[in-house]
C-alpha cells in the first residue's frame, strides 16, 4: 500500500486509546510499525518507523454531543513531511528522512483500521501526494 495519508471524520467516544490505522511488517528480525492513533486523553499520535509525533490538542469527548465530528488526518509525503491535522489545521509536524512512502522500506504484512472506540464517517486512505491545501478542502 503506497499511501501517503489517512483521513476520516471521527467522533471520539470514551477514554479508550486505539488505532485509526495501523500497519506493521518484520524484515530481518526487525519489526517496523506505522500507525495513526487516538490516545486515552483524545490526543492524536502518528508513528513512522522511529519517528513519533503527538499533537497537544485533545479531541472533544462530550457524551451529550452526538453530532459533532472532527476531520482528522495523518499526512506523510516528501513535500511536507509527517503531519497531523484536525479540521484542516496542521496541529503537529515533523520533517523526516525517507518519507516518500508509508511503505518504506517494504510493504506492510498486516494492516488494520477502526481500532479505537468512536463513530467514523468517510474513512479514506490516499496514495500519492496530499498537501495541507488538500486536507483543508
Amino acid at each position: 500500500m503506497n499511501s501517503s495519508s489517512v483521513m476520516t471524520w471521527f467522533r471520539f467516544e470514551g477514554e479508550n486509546s486505539g488505532d485509526l490505522w495501523h500497519s506493521s511488517t518484520t524484515v530481518g528480525g526487525t519489526n517496523y510499525e506505522r500507525y495513526f492513533r487516538v490516545l486515552e486523553d483524545g490526543r492524536l499520535r502518528v508513528k513512522f518507523y522511529g519517528t513519533e509525533l503527538t499533537n497537544s490538542q485533545n479531541l472533544p469527548n462530550d457524551p451529550n454531543d452526538e453530532t459533532t465530528f472532527r476531520h482528522v488526518a495523518m499526512v506523510l509525503n516528501e513535500q511536507t513531511g509527517l503531519s497531523i491535522f484536525i479540521d484542516g489545521i496542521r496541529v503537529a509536524h515533523q520533517e523526516i528522512i525517507d518519507n516518500s512512502k508509508i511503505d518504506f522500506p517494504n510493504p506492510a504484512a498486516t494492516t488494520a483500521i477502526f481500532g479505537v472506540r468512536g463513530v467514523y464517517d468517510d474513512f479514506r486512505i490516499y496514495s500519492g501526494i496530499v498537501t495541507p491545501k488538500h486536507v483543508k478542502s
